[in-house]
């Protein structure tokens, strides 16, 4: 089986995330560095898209306190215009 090794570049295509956020999530140890390295890139393997895909896809959806808060918005709202 042959092992895929990807550039930040390439990593970044697929993702549709730009490079500057994968570094800053790599930078604040939000998810592990790749471990190899070449010439001093990083170079990402299956595994390491897999866990930046997760951490980006956990990002985008929608969460319940969003829509929570709005709620608690519209009703203060309520309360202060029948005062």
């Amino acid at each position: 089986m042959d092992t895929i090794l990807l550039t930040l570049k390439d990593v970044a295509s697929i993702l549709n995330v730009k490079p500057y956020r994968i570094n800053y999530v790599l930078a604040t140890k939000l998810v592990p560095e790749p471990a190899s390295r070449f010439g001093n890139k990083r170079i990402f393997t299956e595994q390491d898209l897999q866990r930046l895909r997760d951490h980006f896809t956990a990002k985008r959806e929608p969460s319940t306190t969003a829509r929570d808060t709005e709620h608690d918005h519209e009703t203060q709202t309520e309360v202060c215009a029948g005062s």
